[in-house]
C-alpha cells in the first residue's frame, strides 16, 4: 500500500512543477467583456458622462434629445437639440440618434476648449470631427 501513496504523490509533484512549462495548461488571463468587445467595433470616445439617461420630448409636432451632461470642470450642463430620428437605447450609446432606415444619424460630444484663446478651426476638425 505504501508505495501507490508515494507514486501519488511523485506525480502530484511532477504535475506541479511542470505545468508552468506546458503552454496548454498555464493559466491565461480572462478578458474583460463589454459592449465593445460584444459588438466587434469600438466605442468612440465622445467625451460625455451622463447625470441620467437622455429621454426624447414632444414640443408641438417637433421631437427635441434632452440629456445632462457631466463637463470636465464638473458642471452639470443640459444639452438639447431637435430631431427627426430616434433616440438609440443601450450600453453602446452615449446620445446618440438615426433615422429608421439606419442611414443617417447624429451623436453628441462633449470637448473642452483651449483656455484663454479663441477655437481654431483645426480644433474642431482634430477634436470633434476627428473622433476616434
Amino acid at each position: 500500500m505504501r508505495p501507490i501513496l508515494q507514486r501519488r504523490a511523485a506525480a502530484r509533484l511532477a504535475a506541479a512543477l511542470l505545468t508552468p512549462f506546458i503552454p496548454e495548461l498555464r493559466q491565461q488571463p480572462a478578458l474583460a467583456i463589454s459592449a465593445t468587445t460584444m459588438s466587434g467595433k469600438t466605442r468612440p470616445d465622445t467625451g460625455c458622462v451622463l447625470v441620467s439617461e437622455p429621454r426624447v420630448d414632444r414640443v408641438g409636432k417637433a421631437q427635441v434629445l434632452n440629456a445632462e451632461l457631466v463637463t470636465s470642470d464638473g458642471y452639470v450642463a443640459t444639452a438639447s437639440f431637435e430631431t427627426p430620428w430616434f433616440l438609440q437605447l443601450g450600453n453602446y450609446y452615449d446620445v446618440e440618434v438615426r433615422s429608421k432606415e439606419g442611414g443617417d444619424g447624429a451623436f453628441l460630444v462633449s470637448k473642452t476648449p483651449p483656455q484663454g484663446t479663441s477655437s481654431s478651426a483645426s480644433w474642431f476638425s482634430d477634436n470633434i470631427f476627428g473622433i476616434s
